[in-house]
């Protein structure tokens, strides 16, 4: 997996247009602005295009801030809450509907982890065939359960690449994303998406 950086824009590499014709890109990278300095701009750039922006400085220059690991996206017919038979959502379909279970179902984190400018709305749902263990004495991690296992949360719709991508980062290579199907409160059966745990920490109940 790629790692990313926050590359900060300099008087030489000082657009993402500068940066996405650099290194051929689709699209132009994303941009972050300092919180408490908007004239301080970064762009989220992979390993490749590190290299590629490196050979356009001056030797020792530019400030390259490694960002954690995002949590996978490698959906296939394993990779499913519950060890149900799922084909969809696919890979990079958009909009996505996500269950959120830990901190991602409050929605004024929800809003400041993929950038709105307002609070989203959330609505009310679960999950069967997993179930909540604990991690690191507070952090909640969805894991496998038997079809009976419900878990109570929250959906949002993602509407694009951008939102997941900042979704991903936020909860970190211990999770990886998976389909699993979604149950409204007017009991509507939704495919969807989300971030069970995947890592190495040794799991607790929760109390």
């Amino acid at each position: 997996m790629s790692t990313y950086y926050l590359f900060k824009l300099t008087p030489t590499l000082s657009s993402p247009s500068q940066i996405r014709a650099l290194s051929d890109l689709t699209n132009d990278p994303e941009i972050m602005t300092d919180d408490d300095n908007p004239n301080i701009r970064f762009v989220i750039i992979n390993t490749q295009t590190r290299t590629d922006s490196a050979t356009h400085l001056s030797p020792g220059k530019g400030l390259f801030i490694p960002l954690p690991t995002p949590a996978a996206k490698e959906l296939s017919d394993d990779k499913v809450l519950g060890n149900r038979e799922m084909t969809a959502p696919g890979q990079n379909e958009y909009p996505v509907t996500y269950f959120f279970y830990g901190t991602l179902g409050e929605p004024e984190k929800l809003g400041g982890v993929i950038g709105l400018g307002e609070v989203p709305v959330l609505a009310r749902a679960s999950v069967k065939g997993g179930k909540i263990k604990t991690w690191g004495g507070k952090y909640r991690a969805l894991v496998d359960g038997s079809e009976e296992d419900v878990v109570e949360g929250a959906m949002y719709i993602v509407t694009d690449k951008a939102e997941e991508d900042a979704l991903r980062h936020y909860e970190g290579a211990s999770y990886e994303v998976v389909r699993c199907e979604i149950h409204t409160e007017s009991g509507e059966k939704k495919q969807g998406l989300t971030f069970r745990w995947c890592g190495q920490e040794d799991l607790g109940d929760v109390v």
